[in-house]
């Protein structure tokens, strides 16, 4: 049950993130569930048990070299900005081999097969993974559910300014 406990790491990662951006949505991936649907449920199960997670919206996806799966969830407090329904049909009208395949009360799975669709068409999961994955961020960033991080790199402070240093 390896997923189950990077489920768990990934859990308070999300935790420490929040605490210093105020995000309350994020996109992972999960390299160890290797595309398979019943480790991400695994994976996903022991995420939302996280007392300050749970509550949180994800996309978590994972792939191996013939399937991309990803599960989407979002929470009762952040579906006034976003359905469910409207995440997923806005990452099917983009990415139109990705299918719905499983939906419950508070998530849907999405799967993209080779196996399943034509293989001349050159798509292939892990590139199909990069691309999903940044569409969904930039989304996510147009609906207001990730902030954009400020740049307070310590390049472009001046301390000599906050000393009252003069140049």
């Amino acid at each position: 049950m390896a997923n189950v406990k990077e489920g768990r790491k990934k859990a308070q990662d999300i935790a420490c993130l929040y605490k210093q951006t105020g995000n309350k949505f994020y996109v992972l991936y999960s390299e160890i569930c290797g595309g398979n649907k019943d480790m991400l449920k695994d994976f996903t199960k022991s995420l939302n048990e996280h007392k300050v997670v749970g509550d949180f919206g994800k996309a978590i996806f994972s792939a191996d070299d013939d399937c991309l799966i990803g599960q989407l969830f979002i929470s009762s407090a952040l579906s006034c900005k976003l359905s469910l329904d409207d995440l997923s049909k806005e990452l099917i009208k983009n990415f139109p081999y990705v299918v719905e395949t499983e939906k419950d009360q508070h998530s849907i799975f999405l799967e993209f097969s080779t196996k399943k669709t034509n293989t001349n068409l050159e798509i292939f999961p892990f590139k199909l993974r990069d691309d999903i994955i940044q569409y969904c961020i930039r989304f996510l960033k147009e609906k207001g559910l990730i902030s954009t991080p400020k740049n307070d790199s310590d390049d472009e402070y001046n301390y000599a300014e906050e000393m009252g240093i003069e140049w």
